[in-house]
């Protein structure tokens, strides 16, 4: 947060004046550190979510409706 005043203060001025004034900006700033991380986590979720889907096999064998049933047994 940039605090807006007519105060200034710098050490060693020479003759009086003040030299230029460098704002300590960062190039990250909270936010958009946060949206990046908020991207990069839900890009994960949804790239984990996509492999999972992909990763359903069908069955390999059906119901004839002409045919025997067929019937999986349970080992209980």
């Amino acid at each position: 947060m940039v605090a807006y005043c007519n105060f200034q203060i710098q050490p060693y001025a020479a003759n009086n004046t003040f030299g230029p004034t460098a704002d300590c900006v960062y190039f990250f700033t909270p936010s958009i550190l946060s949206g990046l991380l908020l991207t990069v986590l839900l890009l994960a979720i949804t790239s984990w979510g996509i492999a999972m889907i992909m990763g359903i096999h069908t069955m390999d064998r059906f119901d004839d409706p002409k045919g025997k049933p067929l019937f999986i047994g349970s080992t209980e």
